[in-house]
């Protein structure tokens, strides 16, 4: 997997360079942008990162931008800062999906600290997210009509019960089920029962 980036948007030139040189200087690959529209414009999903954005940008606000990018992509981790703080944006901020909330003039220390924190969780999100992926694969590889008796079968259906439910023969039933059990590595009925728990989480 790729590097996690720190994406830092910021309308003040001065704040995004020094933090860019901050990050860089501890190892964190940064992209920098003026305005939301423009990161939006360029970010592609899919990758570990985190999203550092000041509140007030022109056009889409920072705590807007957050937000969306909780629709969008969730894993990405966001971190708001601002120069006008508030228990109200704050709160806002943090309702919104923001990781954390920072206050002008930031600490280094601390804004650092609120880095590292949301890289790491965005790559164990990312993970976590291909590992479920990865044990949900088999399941792609069923056949309209494995999937179809992959349902019944969760449900506790002897292969008679689920012949009769898909109008099909109990000997095909069977058929399918034993090509379930290879294409899906699954050993009992509790396998491809926990398989199915968590296709519908």
């Amino acid at each position: 997997m790729s590097k996690s980036i720190l994406y830092i948007v910021d309308d003040d030139i001065g704040m995004r360079e020094a933090i860019s040189w901050l990050a860089g200087s501890n190892d964190i690959d940064t992209e920098t942008y003026e305005n939301a529209e423009d990161f939006l414009s360029a970010y592609e999903t899919g990758m570990p990162g985190c999203l550092l954005a000041d509140i007030r940008l022109p056009g889409m606000n920072g705590l807007t931008l957050a937000q969306h990018l909780q629709e969008i992509d969730p894993e990405l981790s966001a971190i708001v800062i601002t120069g006008h703080a508030s228990i109200r944006l704050a709160v806002d901020a943090l309702k919104g999906g923001a990781l954390d909330f920072i206050e002008k003039p930031i600490d280094n220390d601390a804004l650092l600290n609120a880095i590292r924190n949301g890289l790491a969780l965005s790559l164990q999100k990312h993970e976590a997210k291909r590992a479920l992926q990865d044990r949900l694969a088999p399941l792609i590889s069923l056949t309209h009509r494995e999937r179809d008796v992959f349902e019944q079968i969760v449900l506790g259906h002897t292969s008679k019960v689920v012949g009769d439910i898909l109008n099909i023969a109990q000997k095909t039933v069977e058929t399918h089920r034993a090509s379930i059990m290879k294409k899906t590595g699954a050993h009992t009925l509790s396998d491809l029962i926990a398989l199915h728990k968590v296709n519908c989480n």
